[in-house]
């Protein structure tokens, strides 16, 4: 179960909190009404029994069945991947294999129209800044309603995710719908192209607009236009010690994660699936946004896939149990 997320009353021109990142222990407060994944418990298929007069009939392995995403939404199939990076930054490591239920992702950033209802709703403070790194009016001018909403702390994305009846993705289900089962460097390919996505505008760009930017479950904007905030506490050396399944990092400190890269910036190392940004959780700032995730239904994964993934973590962590 993760910290809790509930919003805590922040200032926005207070001095931001240093990150602790040295506690673990758990919060114990739940961060939406939409709890996050519980750890996927491996699926034993029964053995079939022989008769006298009968053969014995194997009993088929189990499907997950992930009915149609809610508008807006894309559905990600359970599975498995390698988290992280062997060449990235050292945040990044070590590269370790991840098991994740199927999930419900926003296909798309929040957006200025969708969260200003948050606000007009009273669930929702307004974004710190009116104007964004070049587009003067911003926050308020309906020119900029399907642009996504930025300049909001990790606080208030969580609210606006309870208020949509979502929640923030973990950051082990952002890798995993941005890379994919065959681990791209990019949610398009392993080649960086400045093209494709907000690397090569000067400022942030209406959701949507490089749809050649799609990642391999058909999620947009998961390289470039604005940073995500994910559900995570930031621990560090998390990566070595994280679950097998479902990983959330979790604890009392103050550092918090945010994904993606935003724009403005040709340099793809900015821009990879595994690349992890860290600050605390009262930071904002005009190139960062989010978008929701929301649990599905019936999403574990089958036991072949199981299966298939306990060899790989066996050879990562011998001896450990899985999952």
């Amino acid at each position: 179960e993760v910290p809790d997320t509930t919003p805590e009353t922040t200032d926005a021109t207070a001095t931001p909190e240093p990150v602790d990142s040295s506690s673990t222990e758990p919060e114990t407060t739940s961060e939406a009404s939409d709890s996050l994944p519980a750890p996927t418990p491996t699926v034993t298929t029964p053995i079939p029994t022989a008769t006298p007069t009968e053969e014995p009939t194997e009993t088929p392995e189990p499907i997950a069945s992930i009915p149609e995403a809610p508008p807006g939404m894309v559905c990600v199939p359970p599975g498995f991947f390698a988290m992280g990076s062997t060449s990235g930054q050292p945040d990044e490591r070590p590269e370790h294999p991840v098991l994740v239920d199927g999930f419900f992702m926003d296909r798309s950033e929040v957006t200025n129209a969708e969260y200003r209802q948050c606000v007009a709703a009273g669930a929702c403070t307004p974004s710190r800044t009116e104007n964004a790194f070049t587009h003067q009016g911003y926050r308020d001018d309906p020119a900029f309603d399907n642009y996504p909403v930025i300049s909001v702390d990790w606080d208030q994305a969580v609210a606006y995710c309870r208020f949509a009846g979502k929640r923030l993705p973990t950051e082990a289900e952002w890798e995993y719908a941005a890379s994919g089962p065959d681990n791209l460097v990019y949610p398009w390919g392993n080649s960086f192209d400045a093209s494709l996505s907000a690397a090569s505008a000067d400022d942030v760009q209406p959701v949507g607009s490089y749809p050649g930017n799609a990642s391999p479950f058909g999620l947009l904007d998961m390289a470039g236009n604005v940073g995500e905030w994910v559900a995570d506490v930031f621990v560090d050396g998390f990566y070595s010690n994280s679950p097998p399944s479902n990983p959330v990092g979790s604890g009392s400190g103050a550092g918090r994660i945010f994904r993606g890269g935003s724009f403005a910036n040709p340099d793809g190392a900015f821009y990879t699936t595994s690349r992890r940004y860290a600050n605390v959780r009262s930071f904002s700032e005009v190139d960062i946004g989010f978008r929701c995730a929301a649990n599905a239904p019936n999403a574990e994964p089958p036991a072949d896939a199981v299966d298939t993934f306990c060899q790989l973590y066996e050879e990562f962590k011998p001896g450990v149990p899985c999952p």
